[in-house]
C-alpha cells in the first residue's frame, strides 16, 4: 500500500506522526485538521511541533483553504532565532492561520532587546485574531517590531 510521502528524520526526531501522509513534510495538511464552521479544533501544538523539529533554511507551508476553513490556534506560535525559516502560504488570502485567543499574537520570536528576529520570511498568509493584536495582512507583507519585554512580535500587516 502506498501511503504517500514517508516519515522524515525531522518527524522521528521530535515525535511527529503525520495525520495524512498523502502532504510532504512541512505542509500543514500533513500534521492538523481545518477548522471547517464546526467543532474546535486547536492547531497550535501541531503546528509548533512542527517549528520546533525544522531545521535551518527549511519552508512551513500554508496551503490555501476553501471559504471559512483555517487552522486554529489558542497561542502564539514562537518562530525560533537563527533558524532562518520561511512561513509561506499558498494564498495571500485563503491560507488562513486564525488565532482564537484575545490579546494574542499570531508569531513571537523571542530574541534579547536589540537583537531582533533575522532571516524569518513570512508571505502570501491571511493572519487573523481577536483585538486588540488582530492581524489582517492582504498581502501577505508582515512588520516585525520588537518591543521592550524582550520578545519580537509580529503586530501588524499592510493592507490592500
Amino acid at each position: 500500500m502506498d501511503i504517500g510521502f514517508v516519515r522524515i528524520a525531522a518527524e522521528v526526531t521530535a515525535g511527529i506522526t503525520p495525520i495524512n501522509y498523502s502532504y510532504p513534510p512541512y505542509n500543514l495538511l500533513r500534521y492538523c485538521v481545518p477548522y471547517q464552521g464546526s467543532g474546535t479544533p486547536d492547531n497550535t501544538a501541531s503546528i509548533q511541533a512542527v517549528i520546533d523539529a525544522m531545521e535551518y533554511g527549511e519552508t512551513l507551508f500554508i496551503p490555501a483553504l476553501p471559504a471559512n476553513h483555517y487552522f486554529r490556534i489558542t497561542s502564539s506560535l514562537s518562530l525560533p532565532i537563527g533558524k532562518s525559516l520561511n512561513v509561506i502560504g499558498e494564498s495571500p488570502t485563503n491560507s488562513r492561520i486564525h488565532q482564537v485567543t484575545s490579546g494574542q499574537s499570531v508569531f513571537t520570536s523571542a530574541s534579547t532587546f536589540g537583537s531582533p528576529a533575522q532571516n524569518l520570511i513570512i508571505r502570501d498568509l491571511y493572519l487573523t485574531g481577536i483585538p486588540p493584536n488582530f492581524l489582517t495582512p492582504r498581502l501577505g507583507v508582515m512588520m516585525i517590531s520588537e518591543v521592550s519585554d524582550g520578545k519580537a512580535d509580529i503586530y501588524s500587516g499592510v493592507q490592500a
